[in-house]
């Protein structure tokens, strides 16, 4: 086991490339829907599996499963195999707590599901720039930690972050106590607007920090590549799944404690043991076609490109048109775009500009926004409102409403072709039609009847019609 020597003079094991997975338990075999059905036989089964291939290192949270998670690596993990025969790393719930009491609470109910004694890693979970100014702060929950530590419960400390790469060197700056910080990190998400992977890797490796690495895989997304992705993956490595594919990509990175992979059958984790005991880091000529994945991957979402550059000048409060379309693009790529990891990011975003405190005004109260039929994924994105008057320069492309260039038709209400042939206005009692142009068959939020000649919706589609709605809202009304 390699070792590398922290920035307060502690030593930390540096895992090979080999040893790196992790066993994320986020995702864990259920019996039901029900969060806390967990399969705990399967799970055993796996756990074995995973500690016989040679791997330690497990990850768990209060909030995984509605808490049943962390009940399940005391039954599968913890009662079965010896306490140091493995690595266990779990979080502290920030965005639950209220009051600093409910730290020790917290913490002291953890250790008793786990049926440890002590963490391994332990970190604060979902950290960013707003619940760093304020809960972190206020209940001292660094304190607290550097005193779990003291006293033995707590082997490293860390945290895990959803915010930008400047916030997170405040942060690391601020407290040398880390040890460690966990990040979102794929190749598609390596050079993307808000969870800027590359930049928050580099300044966590500046600091002299290890690397504990989430969504390698990007919630499932990357198991199934664009086709001609796939073709270029097969052609250069047809003994490779696309899984590995991302897998290798994030293992390969120097400084790397972990990368979790949130595993729910034995099939899963077969292919990632496979993955890891056959470890080759990537050449360059792989690297290049993951770069060509991620174009193609982009270009194939609602908005139907990946350059969205020419829109970066429009930003009538602060945040970009191209922030905003590159986001709801990437959600709408993934397989439950609610639970994608930009929501978190974006949230952030429109705090640092005031956003997340203006009132909530429902869709019909909008009647300015301009929503051009590109952005279902025609002609190109078109995200303005006529009340911008004489903002920005848009760009020069074609306008959906005359067919010419120039700005004036960019700024004023829309009224647009939309997908197969329809019509739209946007305008006071029309939210359930534009909800039925972007996801046709669905109603605008759970619970509503579907529109006349529309299915009953399906769950979640109300949640990714309101991030549409919220994204565009907020920013440029």
């Amino acid at each position: 086991m390699e070792y590398t020597t922290l920035p307060r003079g502690e030593r930390a094991p540096v895992p090979g490339n080999s040893s790196k997975l992790g066993f994320g338990m986020m995702r864990l075999p259920q019996h039901s829907p029900e969060a806390t059905d967990i399969d705990y036989a399967q799970v055993s089964q796996m756990v074995d599996r995973f500690l016989a291939a040679g791997f330690t290192y497990f990850d768990t949270s209060w909030a995984y499963h509605n808490g049943a998670s962390e009940t399940a690596v005391n039954k599968c993990l913890v009662s079965r195999h010896p306490r140091d025969s493995f690595v266990l790393a779990s979080k502290l719930p920030i965005f639950a707590i209220t009051d600093e009491r409910q730290a020790e609470e917290i913490f002291s109910q953890q250790l008793e599901r786990c049926g440890v004694s002590y963490f391994d890693y332990y970190l604060l979970h979902n950290v960013n720039w707003m619940r760093y100014r304020q809960i972190i702060r206020d209940a001292h929950l660094f304190e607290h930690m550097k005193q779990w530590k003291e006293q033995g419960k707590i082997r490293h400390i860390a945290f895990s972050f959803h915010d930008t790469a400047d916030v997170l060197d405040q942060i690391l700056t601020d407290h040398p106590e880390v040890e460690a910080v966990q990040i979102a990190l794929n190749y598609f998400d390596w050079d993307a607007r808000y969870i800027q992977a590359r930049q928050c890797y580099e300044t966590i490796r500046a600091h002299g920090r290890q690397v504990i690495v989430m969504e390698p895989v990007k919630g499932g997304m990357l198991a199934k590549v664009p086709e001609a992705a796939e073709m270029l993956m097969r052609t250069a490595r047809p003994e490779y799944s696309t899984v590995s594919w991302a897998l290798r990509f994030a293992a390969g990175l120097d400084g790397v404690l972990a990368v979790l992979s949130g595993m729910s059958t034995p099939e899963q984790m077969e292919d990632n043991a496979a993955t890891f005991q056959k470890f080759q880091p990537m050449n360059e000529s792989e690297l290049e076609i993951l770069r060509q994945t991620v174009v193609l991957y982009r270009q194939s979402g609602p908005v139907g490109t990946a350059d969205f550059t020419p829109y970066e000048a429009v930003n009538p409060n602060g945040v970009s048109a191209a922030d905003i379309l590159d986001t709801y693009n990437a959600c709408m790529l993934q397989p439950v775009p609610t639970f994608g990891a930009e929501g978190n990011y974006f949230s952030c975003q429109k705090a640092k500009y005031g956003l997340h405190m203006s009132a909530r005004r429902t869709a019909t109260e909008i009647p300015s926004m301009c929503l051009s039929t590109a952005v279902f994924g025609t002609a190109g994105p078109t995200v303005w409102r006529s009340a911008l008057g004489d903002g920005p320069t848009a760009p020069a492309k074609p306008s959906p409403s005359t067919g010419t260039n120039g700005t004036a038709a960019w700024w004023r209400p829309l009224k647009g072709t939309a997908p197969r042939g329809r019509r739209f206005d946007w305008g006071p009692g029309h939210e359930a039609e534009m909800q039925n142009i972007l996801f046709p068959g669905h109603c605008p939020r759970r619970g509503r009847a579907a529109p006349p000649g529309g299915s009953p919706p399906e769950p979640g589609a109300g949640g990714r019609y309101r991030i549409f709605l919220r994204t565009h809202r907020d920013l440029l009304d």
